[in-house]
């Protein structure tokens, strides 16, 4: 257990007792965050939620939903139209 001051506590089970306590913090750290945008995923575009009948259609909709969620996480920003230039200056 990594403990420091002011900071709250984190307990890491691991079988893997050759590889430094930081690593593991790292590896924890990096998953944390695939975790987040799966539970995302899931509550947002309801992947895996889908009732499929053929096998083609269960491979395709996790991939299809995990893009759309990309989408809406990451939106692409409407185009400026450029500013007006005024006939004569004020």
């Amino acid at each position: 257990m990594l403990v420091e001051p002011r900071k709250p506590n984190l307990a890491l089970v691991t079988t893997d007792l050759t590889t430094p306590v930081a690593t593991i913090v790292e590896r924890y750290a990096g998953r944390w965050a695939i975790e987040v945008a799966f539970e995302d995923a899931k509550q947002t575009t309801g992947v895996g939620e889908a009732r499929n009948r053929t096998r083609r259609a269960v491979e395709r909709t996790v991939p299809f939903g995990l893009y759309t969620q990309s989408i809406v996480d990451h939106p692409v920003p409407p185009r400026r139209s450029p500013p007006q230039r005024r006939a004569r200056p004020p």
